[in-house]
């Protein structure tokens, strides 16, 4: 799924960059007297494929402009209104299906972007963008439907609550970001509750005891950090109900 979402976001296009695209092949596109588009625009590239399509008046586009892959296949639909600042965005994979839909304003991603999967249309992921600064809670999906991570941007940076889930909702971890950075307590849980990893960080680095338990809730083991780096380790064996302690030098 991460592979997925990867490959949509290298593959999404800054759809309104229309005033960037090198104008190849437009003998029969209209330009007034004053150098200024006008009408309907069919643009193609060097090697005679469609390329794009739209509407200009006074150089500015607006209404439904059209995105082509060499194929020909549509790879984007944007409907450009608000004097060519905002626009409606739908982006394709090469079979069609949805990659996908969010907003751009003044050419910069606005709003809430959803990005779906190649072959089965699900949901992969939901994004918020302010002026193309990722803000507010991003989330990735299973494919079932349910969140599998939760996190918080302030300002491009992660910021806030951090949180990752077992299907069907239950808790896998939570954490703090502040300023790209993970900060205090970190808890991992196992798949049926109870804690399984729980220690703390310091300006993003490891800092202080971290604790791992079994599911019995048994510690197993003890590492102690210090800005980073494992300053000693010690390991609990359980039998006959009783836990053995040894020292582990690192």
């Amino acid at each position: 799924m991460l592979r997925n979402l990867i490959i949509i976001i290298l593959s999404i296009v800054v759809i309104q960059s229309v005033d960037a695209q090198e104008f190849l092949n437009t003998s029969k596109n209209e330009v007034d007297n004053n150098g200024l588009r006008q009408g309907h625009w069919i643009v193609f590239d060097g090697n005679g494929d469609l390329k794009f399509e739209g509407n200009f008046k006074n150089d500015i586009p607006y209404g439904e402009f059209k995105y082509y892959y060499p194929s020909g296949k549509v790879k984007a639909v944007s409907n450009i209104y608000n004097n060519g600042k905002e626009s409606k965005t739908k982006t394709y994979h090469k079979n069609g299906r949805i990659m996908a839909v969010g907003k751009y304003l003044n050419k910069q991603k606005d709003s809430i972007w959803n990005y779906y999967s190649e072959y089965d249309g699900i949901l992969l992921s939901t994004e918020k963008y302010e002026y193309n600064l990722k803000q507010g809670v991003w989330y990735t999906y299973f494919p079932n439907g349910d969140v599998n991570e939760e996190i918080n941007y302030k300002n491009d940076k992660k910021h806030g609550r951090w949180e990752q889930y077992f299907e069907k909702g239950k808790l896998k971890l939570k954490a703090e970001y502040v300023n790209d950075n993970i900060e205090g307590l970190m808890i991992v849980y196992f798949p049926k509750g109870g804690v399984n990893i729980s220690g703390s960080y310091k300006n993003g680095l490891k800092h202080g005891d971290w604790m791992y338990f079994n599911e019995n809730a048994e510690n197993v083991k003890k590492e102690e950090f210090k800005n980073g780096f494992l300053v000693s380790k010690t390991l609990y064996q359980y039998e006959d109900g009783k836990s053995e302690k040894q020292e582990v030098e690192e």
